[in-house]
């Protein structure tokens, strides 16, 4: 299955050579600090939203690339539910047998989202549901250069 990265020129340039790796390894800030920090162990992918996230990663002046990846290249143990997907679906569910996530009040969406980013792990088996739901996913770990496809540049201006 081929899945998409969105980020700046500069990034998508080293991944060519050294991969794509997670905030933990890279020490890049999180894209989302003002609303939940993304999980630092994680390498987002994305089946539908790739532009934008390019757009939010690449500074002022700065091009604008789409990394693709083979995800058949990638150990499939090692993919995770994007947190965002999975404080949403867990809407609809009422009482889901988590003591700490059922303390919190459904309208609590950022306490409610941090708790999925910090228990990704009880959810690894959704990962497609997440890509189902919201179109992302997360990677524990580097994407090697060898699972990047093709990459995209895309001037703004």
């Amino acid at each position: 299955m081929l899945l998409y990265h969105g980020t700046s020129e500069r990034v998508a340039r080293k991944a060519l050579t050294e991969g794509l790796w997670p905030r933990a390894l890279s020490r890049a800030p999180s894209l989302w600090e003002r609303t939940v920090p993304s999980n630092s162990q994680l390498v987002y992918l994305t089946a539908s939203y790739p532009g934008y996230f390019a757009a939010n990663a690449a500074e002022e002046g700065e091009k604008w690339a789409i990394i693709e990846v083979d995800t058949d290249l990638l150990d499939e143990d090692d993919l995770r539910p994007d947190e965002d997907a999975m404080e949403q679906g867990s809407r609809e569910l009422g009482e889901t047998g988590f003591e700490e996530l059922d303390a919190l009040p459904l309208g609590a969406m950022k306490e409610r989202t941090l708790w999925f980013r910090d228990n990704i792990e009880l959810f690894r088996h959704l990962w497609e549901k997440s890509l189902e739901m919201l179109g992302t996913v997360g990677y524990c770990g580097v994407i090697s250069p060898e699972a990047i496809t093709r990459v995209g540049i895309y001037d703004p201006k």
